[in-house]
């Protein structure tokens, strides 16, 4: 996992970053209606505002079976509004524009905890499948939760 942040974004320090000790796998399959996530922020759901998501697509994924979004400026005018109601998830007229971000395998998206994104019912012949892996600064997230956080510096093997 460690080595896949590097590549996707090989100008972070890694000596100053951390990861999420383990990424979540995401898998649409076509017309299953319990699986979409709702349109949320992470900040929304108690992730800090330092911690960045990198998601990768390990399928290709478009239209209904891609991860849907918005920008963060588009993002960020509803969010305030609805975290002063204290709501968690965005429904009905309350979802900002957010569009279908189609990508190819191996494509990579990276966005911030008050990027509004989700997920739709996957209406295509394919099966979307993704994991996302979080990063943050390292002093912080350790601080936070260490058991959650690892350095993506590779550990020292000496004296193995």
């Amino acid at each position: 996992m460690r080595a896949l942040v590097r590549a996707a974004i090989p100008e972070v320090p890694a000596t100053a970053v951390a990861v999420q000790a383990t990424g979540h796998v995401r898998v649409l399959a076509p017309g299953d209606e319990r699986t979409p996530s709702s349109f949320h922020t992470d900040a929304a759901v108690g992730h800090d505002d330092e911690e960045r998501t990198l998601w990768f697509a390990l399928t290709s994924a478009e239209n209904t079976a891609a991860l849907w979004g918005t920008s963060l400026a588009a993002s960020l005018g509803p969010e305030r509004a609805r975290l002063r109601r204290g709501d968690l998830l965005f429904e009905g007229e309350h979802i900002p524009p957010c569009a279908p971000l189609n990508v190819d395998v191996g494509d990579a998206l990276l966005f911030t905890t008050r990027h509004v994104h989700g997920a739709v019912v996957n209406r295509e012949q394919t099966t979307r499948v993704s994991i996302d892996i979080r990063v943050a600064p390292l002093a912080r997230a350790r601080a936070r939760n260490p058991y959650v956080w690892v350095p993506l510096a590779a550990p020292s093997r000496e004296g193995q």
